[in-house]
């Protein structure tokens, strides 16, 4: 007679065996959490500054070919019907590696810009709607978000040769010192720092989009309260230029005219910067390089970024200096320390907070 062999029988998790494992996970992933941001943190610090240097080596091939550094932008309609309408960030293409995108702005490479009168235009569709890689931060994801419509106010957005609006210009993470980039009169590297080009900055860092609607104590529409001054655009030579600097160049360096980029009249420092680059003058927005006891903003809360100050999403201030070099800025310098580093012939050494 054979004996059947009954299997033991595995006894299953408790519900408090299984609760405690729960907690134990996550305890786990709580501790992993951050140490995974650090390391995404690090990776884009690492990005950004690789870009950061880039974009300044760029000048400097620039320079190194037409003999002056690339005004923050060209507006110069004298020659008409031959005009020539173009930004910095456009024409520094072929030194980031981006030159079929800048033939598309100019008459050999675009039939419609020969058309249009132009030798250079960086508002045709081809160009202003184009994302560069080098001209983006990765930890910058303000403009990951639907924007709306930014392109509302006096300027239409690009069009292309049929007459197809599109949505908009090509947003960007960084803007550039118009003190350095000077778009009334460009010089060499030299002669445009002459305080020395390891004690001046150029890069800095700027969101691709800024969302002030609480600063100002209303939340207004962003579609509609944006437009003005809260997205820095790399192509459009009409507004929101990822360009920095402006008040202070008016009070240091007058204008290039006195009739202003709205056609209204320039009242203060006479117009002592006489060119027929910009016809206009240099327009007087209102980012600069310091603002009251601001020098910069880092990781500001949605609602909170100031559009006329540099913004970072990283926990400290990138900026790249005018030998290429790039290094971080503690959110305790001073402002008048700040603002030295962007004024490149004041004769004043930076800070030791520097």
């Amino acid at each position: 007679m054979s004996t059947r062999i009954v299997p033991k029988r595995r006894a299953a998790f408790t519900l408090i065996e299984l609760l405690v494992v729960i907690a134990i996970i996550a305890v786990l992933i709580g501790l992993l959490l951050p140490a995974v941001q650090k390391v995404r943190e690090a990776a884009g610090r690492m990005s950004c500054s690789n870009n950061l240097k880039q974009i300044a080596l760029a000048t400097h091939n620039y320079e190194n070919t037409k003999g002056y550094l690339p005004p923050a932008w060209t507006d110069d309609r004298s020659p008409f019907p031959n005009r020539q309408i173009d930004t910095l960030w456009f024409v520094i293409l072929p030194y980031v590696e981006q030159q079929a995108m800048f033939d598309q702005g100019t008459p050999g490479g675009n039939p419609f810009v020969a058309s249009d009168g132009y030798i250079i235009k960086t508002a045709v569709a081809e160009v202003a709607t184009k994302v560069v890689k080098n001209y983006l931060c990765p930890s910058d994801g303000s403009a990951d978000a639907p924007l709306g419509n930014l392109t509302l106010g006096r300027y239409p957005p690009p069009t292309t040769p049929q007459g197809v609006v599109l949505d908009n210009y090509s947003l960007g993470s960084y803007v550039s010192n118009i003190m350095v980039y000077d778009p009334s009169n460009p010089k060499p590297i030299v002669a445009a720092m002459p305080d020395g080009t390891s004690n001046t900055a150029v890069i800095g860092h700027r969101l691709q989009a800024c969302y002030p609607q609480f600063t100002f104590g209303w939340n207004a529409d962003e579609a509609v309260f944006n437009w003005p001054f809260g997205d820095v655009r790399n192509f459009s030579p009409y507004r929101s230029l990822a360009v920095f600097g402006a008040p202070t160049y008016f009070n240091l360096n007058g204008n290039v005219s006195t009739v202003a980029y709205d056609g209204g009249s320039i009242g203060g420092v006479a117009a002592s910067n006489s060119s027929k680059r910009n016809y206009r003058g240099v327009r007087n927005q209102n980012q600069d390089f310091a603002l009251g006891g601001l020098p910069f903003q880092i990781q500001p809360a949605r609602g909170f970024c100031q559009p006329f100050a540099m913004v970072t999403p990283h926990q400290v201030m990138m900026v790249a200096l005018g030998d290429g070099s790039v290094r971080t800025v503690s959110e305790s310098v001073s402002v008048t320390t700040w603002k030295n580093a962007w004024i490149p012939n004041d004769g004043i050494p930076l800070g030791a907070d520097w």
